[in-house]
This record gives structure tokens, C-alpha cells and sequence, in this order.
């Protein structure tokens, strides 16, 4: 006679309750919510780096250009000069237009925590601030089209205020410069975000956002921003640091970083 086995299947009548998954996936959000900010910070860290590099190589080259032009450092704009002709050189991208052709990476000029500044250091883009260059200054300009740099990233410490004559480096011979080690020379400016007309290409001390001039440096990297010196080096500070009543550019304010003294 055959004999036939019989199987059974054991099956387990334990499983997850609804209270346990929604531990679980309370657990979960509250990770989250932990490790998120953690992985925004140590991405805008990053940002602020590569920022600084930036502002490192653009730099290097304000500081090749005077050592051509005996060692005096550029204008900051058609604006700024000594005698101004009838028909002004538009000069694109402004001061760092001047030293172009130090660098010759328009990638250097935008940080990448605003990309969208990078439209304001396209040689190209003809707009109601940027206008077109006539052929005569587009020869004259490496061929670019625009007067390009009114929102661009980085600012030149090139305001000469009646009230501090002191202040900006900007035409200024480096022997000028007292303390080139504490003077500004770039930093990340705080341009479309806030500053008046959305200016970018300049900064000031001027800490008063109802000034006739607020072009203050940005505060966009937790707080703050990368800051170039006459003497090439770059560090981050603070914005409240650099535009505080201790920084006014007074001549008898020697520890003023916007002062030449």
C-alpha cells in the first residue's frame, strides 16, 4: 500500500500593526528632518569654497594687471577717470572687465549659490542695463557685444565717497595702500538681492540700506561672504562685521578695512 505524505505549511500570524508601521515611518521623518538640514549645510559649504576659489583666482589676476600697469589698480567703471572724454569706453564687466585678460574664464565670475547671476557676466546679453556696444568698442573689446556686469557677483571696493576720501583702492597706486593685508579689495557682493539698483560690480562700507549708495557686500553664506585683500589673500566674513560702525572709513580709522590708511 502506498503510503502519501502530508505536508503542512507553516505559516506566522505576526506582522506588522498599523501602530508599529507608523512608529516606523515617524522614525523615519524624524531623521529626516535631522540629516536634511545637515546635507544643506555641508552643500552650501561647498558652495562658499568654490566661491572663495573664485574670488582667489580673480584676485591673482587685479594683482598681475597692476603689476603691468604700474602698480596701480584699475578703474571701476567708464565712470571712473581722471578726465572723462567726450565719447566715454563703455568698459564691459567694468574693473573686471579692465583685467579680463588675466583670467579669461567667465566661469570664475559667478558663485555657484547664484547661478542666476551668471546672465549679468554674459558678453552678449543685450538688455535694458547691459547695452549693446557700438563695433568700434566690440573690436576694442575682445568682440563682446555688451556692456555686460550691472548684477555680476563680485565687487570692487571702488567707491571714492567725498565723505571718506579714504575709502576704495580703485585708481589708486599699491603704494597708497597701508595695510594692504587688512584693505578689501573683492568680495561677494550683495547686487540684485537688495543693493540700490541692483549694483553688483561695486561695493562700500555704507551700512544704511536708505543711503544714497547701499552696495554692501552679501550675506548670502550663512551670514556673510568670501572677501579679497590688496595683498591677495581671501577669508569669509561676516556682513555685519564689515559694514559695523567700526569699520566707517574715516581717516582717522586706520583698522577700517574699506580705508586705505
Amino acid at each position: 500500500m502506498r503510503k502519501f505524505r502530508r505536508y503542512t505549511t507553516v505559516t506566522s500570524d505576526k506582522a506588522f500593526t498599523l501602530i508599529e508601521l507608523l512608529v516606523v515611518i515617524a522614525i523615519i521623518a524624524i531623521l529626516a528632518a535631522i540629516l536634511f538640514p545637515v546635507f544643506a549645510q555641508a552643500r552650501e559649504k561647498a558652495r562658499e569654497t568654490s566661491c572663495l576659489n573664485n574670488m582667489k583666482q580673480l584676485t591673482l589676476a587685479y594683482l598681475m594687471y597692476i603689476q603691468d600697469y604700474d602698480e596701480v589698480f584699475p578703474r571701476r567703471d567708464n565712470g571712473d577717470a581722471d578726465i572723462i572724454p567726450v565719447v566715454r569706453d563703455p568698459t564691459p564687466g567694468d574693473s573686471n572687465g579692465v583685467v579680463y585678460s588675466y583670467y579669461k574664464n567667465f566661469g570664475i565670475l559667478t558663485c555657484p549659490s547664484e547661478s542666476d547671476r551668471a546672465q549679468w557676466v554674459d558678453p552678449n546679453n543685450v538688455n535694458a542695463l547691459q547695452p549693446a556696444m557700438t563695433p568700434y568698442w566690440s573690436s576694442a573689446w575682445f568682440g563682446w557685444k555688451a556692456a555686460w556686469g550691472w548684477g555680476q557677483t563680485y565687487g570692487y571696493n571702488g567707491l571714492r565717497d567725498p565723505n571718506y576720501p579714504s575709502q576704495a583702492v580703485n585708481r589708486r597706486p599699491l603704494s597708497a595702500i597701508n595695510q594692504p593685508a587688512k584693505t578689501i579689495l573683492l568680495a561677494h557682493s550683495l547686487g540684485p538681492r537688495g543693493a540700490t539698483w541692483g549694483a553688483g560690480w561695486f561695493i562700500e562700507w555704507q551700512p544704511d540700506a536708505l543711503a544714497g549708495f547701499f552696495v554692501p557686500i552679501t550675506d548670502k553664506h550663512f551670514g556673510g561672504a568670501p572677501v579679497a585683500f590688496c595683498d591677495g589673500h581671501a577669508k569669509f566674513v561676516l556682513q555685519k562685521v564689515a559694514h559695523a560702525n567700526n569699520q566707517e572709513p574715516r581717516d582717522d580709522n586706520p583698522d577700517s578695512m574699506w580705508s586705505i590708511q
